[in-house]
């Protein structure tokens, strides 16, 4: 399998667990996550969850998306935004998100899988709320992290709309989940 595939499966493994998260958190609306789950929430969750456990002795999942840049709307895994068209379990799209293939069996390994539940965790541990925060709420949270900031600016300076982001700044910096004020 090529680590593109790789991406996407495990991209579409963490949706089923976003949703098992939703629906944790709202019972009483088990079906809102679908007009919720945006492109761009989709998006700012993967990076969330990507980055959560990333510290100085850990990757995180930052060795599976491994493509991050810096771009208007926050941290992007760019080979994720790409492929969000390909998906095999969901269509994603800007209003929402849909299931068209009830039975799917992820070819991401059961390791991965393990991982992405880990971090699943760790981000409720941070903060339960996020996944009920807007996409525009999530991705003001993503801009107040150091390296959006940095590497944003240098892409401005170099008159770009993205840069790449090296993984050691994400893995490096201090982590934010939640924005200073309650409203989501």
């Amino acid at each position: 399998m090529s680590k593109i595939d790789t991406k996407k499966d495990c991209f579409e493994y963490s949706i089923d667990r976003f949703i098992d998260w939703y629906i944790e958190v709202n019972p009483s609306n088990t079906e809102g996550w679908k007009s919720d789950f945006t492109k761009l929430k989709l998006v700012k969750l993967n990076f969330f969850l990507s980055a959560v456990n990333a510290n100085e002795g850990s990757e995180g999942l930052l060795d599976i998306f491994d493509n991050y840049c810096a771009m208007p709307y926050g941290h992007v895994e760019s080979d994720v935004y790409s492929n969000i068209p390909f998906l095999n379990k969901y269509r994603v799209e800007n209003t929402g998100t849909d299931i068209i293939q009830t039975t799917y069996d992820f070819t991401c390994s059961k390791r991965d899988q393990e991982r992405i539940d880990s971090a699943i965790e760790s981000l409720k541990e941070e903060n339960k709320n996020l996944i009920n925060y807007g996409a525009f709420k999530l991705v003001e949270l993503s801009h107040q992290w150091y390296s959006w900031i940095n590497m944003y600016n240098l892409a401005k300076m170099r008159n770009k709309n993205s840069i790449a982001i090296p993984k050691s700044l994400i893995q490096n910096e201090s982590k934010l989940f939640q924005l200073e004020y309650a409203s989501l």
